[in-house]
């Protein structure tokens, strides 16, 4: 068994991995989705075949609900394990950012945060016929990792974790005297496939969302429905920051016939805002959010060239997942 701290950056602290899940088993699965999108998208840029299948398992025991996000992507070799999860990894440029990869790109966070801040946490990964089991937790305010040796996957290993070529399996329980209430399964299903961050995976068609309820074998595929309604207003403009060139910016803004939500990660108004990888940044009205007259608007901006400001690392992002910084100068 390999054991080691995993050393944060000078910018991060444990408290980062708290403040950003903030025991919260919903943005747990948000995080660990998007790494199973990230891994696919991996596969397409490199011309390979999948199957786009993200199954997210449920079972609730007693008061806790044990959850786990499987895919059927590149899975990991020990060594991308111990680039992802080991030491210095946390706060660094593991993301694939700076190769140009799409990725959401918080620099290394969103894996280890998503399972540091819940109970029995760990990732079990496949690639080319060798497992490997990596375990991430706190311990007396510092940040840990076990890395288990690599060992052949067997037959009986993959029917065990549901993997039957290359893939990953994230697991994790959330414990209500730790983590606060656990979500209903329907609960689970609203609130995954309304999620702001995750609307362009609901909504790829190379994509397919099952959610899973392993105490009935019930098996829910989850989509997003774009509100119904009109646009009223396209254009294009620049923005100007500093040294770098004009970030061109497009916007698309609809009405809906009804008043829609304008608040929560589910919210059905505002709005998203993506890169020119089509990556989620934020949702939003800006200083119209609690405006009555723009509750039916919702839409899109599409911001190109921001992920240059992620590559310089620019703190244009709160850590703590919630999206644009707002006191940023390019905000």
């Amino acid at each position: 068994m390999e054991k080691f701290e995993i050393q944060a950056d000078p910018r991060h602290l444990v408290r980062s991995v708290q403040n950003a899940m903030q025991g919260n088993a919903i943005r747990a699965l948000v995080e660990l989705i998007t790494n199973s999108d990230d891994s696919y998208s991996d596969l397409e840029d490199s011309g390979k075949t999948h199957s786009g299948i993200i199954e997210i398992l449920y079972r609730k025991d007693g008061y806790c609900g044990h959850f786990a996000v499987r895919d059927e992507a590149e899975g990991m070799s020990k060594d991308d394990v111990r680039k992802s999860f080991g030491e210095k990894s946390y706060g660094a440029a593991t993301s694939g950012l700076k190769e140009g990869k799409r990725r959401r790109s918080y620099f290394g966070q969103g894996a280890k945060d998503a399972l540091a801040g819940m109970r029995d946490r760990r990732i079990v990964t496949i690639k080319d016929r060798f497992l490997t089991e990596c375990k991430v937790y706190i311990d007396r305010g510092k940040l840990y990792g076990e890395i288990s040796e690599t060992i052949d996957a067997t037959p009986a290993l993959r029917t065990t974790h549901g993997i039957m070529g290359n893939g990953t399996v994230a697991y994790f329980v959330a414990d209500p005297g730790k983590t606060g209430s656990v979500p209903r399964f329907d609960r689970v299903q609203m609130e995954v496939a309304n999620n702001y961050m995750l609307r362009k995976i609901m909504t790829n068609s190379r994509r397919k969302i099952l959610l899973i309820d392993e105490n009935n074998n019930e098996r829910r595929r989850l989509r997003y429905k774009l509100p119904e309604g009109k646009e009223i207003l396209t254009d294009d403009f620049t923005i100007s920051y500093k040294e770098h060139s004009d970030f061109r910016t497009h916007i698309s803004l609809w009405r809906s016939e009804k008043e829609l939500t304008q608040s929560g990660d589910d919210r059905a108004g505002g709005l998203l805002i993506i890169d020119d990888a089509n990556v989620v940044l934020d949702i939003s009205l800006f200083k119209y959010e609690t405006e009555p007259l723009a509750s039916k608007f919702f839409g899109e901006v599409i911001v190109e060239g921001f992920r240059e400001l992620l590559k310089i690392e620019e703190p244009v992002l709160t850590e703590e997942r919630e999206g644009l910084a707002r006191r940023h100068p390019f905000c």
